[in-house]
């Protein structure tokens, strides 16, 4: 009897596992489709962007990372807010460890 529960409980924590996973996998998944789709409807075309990364963090949740061509060390972030897409915080530059409020960026968007 009590084995039977052991493994009764594992599977039912396998079980959540698997679901949670997918959760979080479709939910990064809308999120890069839907910065896409935003970047498409400001008239970039696929061809400009070099990636976009989903991810998990504290806040936001789920968060993209993107990266245009022709700024290859420049990662912009971009969320779900309130069901719309929105760039969010300043712009990172990979190579330098100085200051970024004092630099110009060309995909920045100003709100």
């Amino acid at each position: 009897m009590y084995r039977k529960k052991v493994v009764l409980f594992f599977a039912i924590l396998v079980f959540l596992l698997i679901i949670l996973y997918a959760f979080f996998s479709i939910k990064e998944y809308q999120l890069k489709k839907s910065v896409v789709d935003y970047l498409k409807e400001k008239n970039y075309q696929e061809s400009e962007i070099l990636s976009i990364d989903t991810s998990i963090a504290k806040a936001p949740v789920f968060s993209a990372r993107v990266i245009f061509f022709d700024e290859p060390d420049i990662i912009y972030y971009y969320r779900n807010k309130d069901g719309k897409i929105i760039q969010y915080g300043t712009p990172s530059n990979l190579k330098s460890t100085n200051n970024t409020d004092e630099q110009s960026f060309k995909h920045q968007e100003h709100q």
